[in-house]
């Protein structure tokens, strides 16, 4: 290490990444950036992953290795991470993805640069969902922040229904932000996304964010990765996380000037997750499970009984499902 503190802290919780995880090794340790700190929180894997990330850290110096005595599953394993890093910046990686060779360079220097708290970057998506995600170029650095926060709080617009935001992977985030504000992740096996969220709670407290708008990290989505995983994507843990969004606004008394954005966001996401329990279960009687579970959180009613969104991108079905299940959520 050049310094004692790097540049960047790289975050990597690692379960069974299987042949994926090379990849991702290998595109951090080459990084044009070489003053970094890789940490590799193993998950208890079990496909021998552990072993790969082992024989990386005894070529590399910079590699700190942390391992879970249970699974704590992404949020948490990044906590872990988070306490013992050192690093200027922190970064994020899923075990499976992989990046190019000059992104923490980029981003770095950028981040001095601009004086900046959050440099947003761009992933690409790879995989079952093939898309790369840009931000509107017709605003400034000053209007960034703003423009980030409500697409997050809105769920995105009415057609793409995922933020511009949502990816923690290609940002960089000033250390001391985190810490001054106390920003951790929730936990993953309660509350999801845990993006989402951390990325509401960094935005909501930073003053000077950035934008660097060539796409340097490559997400890989497909049907076994833990995005995709029925813990994850259930009603309930998804739920739990936009109580978590609500809380927060609440509590930092800024929950009426988000309001409108917030609840229609929950109207788009609790009746994609009733739609998820039908084609999951085919179970009507699961259906009315997820409605009442999802009926009694405290912004619902008003979510439903006080909000429009567009269903110009579905399909006759799709709407008339989508219209009907929104009738029953008013009852």
């Amino acid at each position: 290490m050049i310094n004692t503190i790097p540049k960047v802290s790289i975050i990597v919780p690692i379960h069974n990444a299987g042949e994926r995880l090379t990849a991702c090794l290998d595109t951090l340790i080459q990084q044009s950036l070489q003053d970094i700190e890789i940490i590799l929180v193993l998950d208890c894997p079990t496909d021998g992953s552990d072993i790969i990330a082992k024989q990386y850290a005894e070529k590399d110096k910079r590699i700190v290795i942390l391992e879970n005595q249970i699974n704590l599953h992404i949020g948490n394993s990044r906590n872990r991470g988070l306490e013992i890093s050192k690093g200027e910046y922190i970064g994020f990686s899923d075990h499976d993805d992989y990046r190019e060779l000059t992104m923490y360079e980029k981003l770095y220097n950028n981040a001095q640069t601009t004086n900046s708290d959050i440099v947003l970057g761009i992933s690409v998506s790879v995989g079952i969902q093939n898309e790369t995600v840009q931000f509107p170029s017709s605003f400034s650095n000053n209007d960034l922040r703003e423009y980030a926060l409500m697409d997050l709080v809105s769920g995105g617009d009415d057609f793409t229904l995922m933020p511009r935001a949502t990816n923690i992977h290609p940002n960089i985030y000033k250390s001391q932000l985190l810490r001054d504000n106390n920003i951790s992740f929730v936990n993953t096996n309660l509350y999801t996304p845990e993006d989402r969220i951390f990325q509401i709670m960094c935005l909501y407290y930073s003053k000077i964010v950035s934008l660097y708008t060539e796409p340097l990290y490559y997400h890989i989505i497909y049907p076994e990765s833990a995005g995709q995983s029925t813990l994850y994507q259930s009603y309930q843990s998804r739920a739990n996380g936009k109580l978590k969004i609500y809380e927060f606004l609440k509590a930092n008394d800024c929950y009426e000037k988000y309001e409108p954005e917030f609840l229609r966001a929950t109207k788009k996401e609790f009746v994609n997750c009733i739609i998820d329990v039908f084609h999951s279960t085919k179970s009507i009687n699961k259906v009315f499970k997820a409605i009442k579970y999802l009926k009694s959180f405290p912004f619902c009613e008003k979510a439903f009984k006080n909000t429009f969104y567009s269903l110009q991108r579905y399909r006759f079905g799709g709407k008339l499902f989508r219209t009907l299940i929104s009738i029953l959520m008013r009852l």
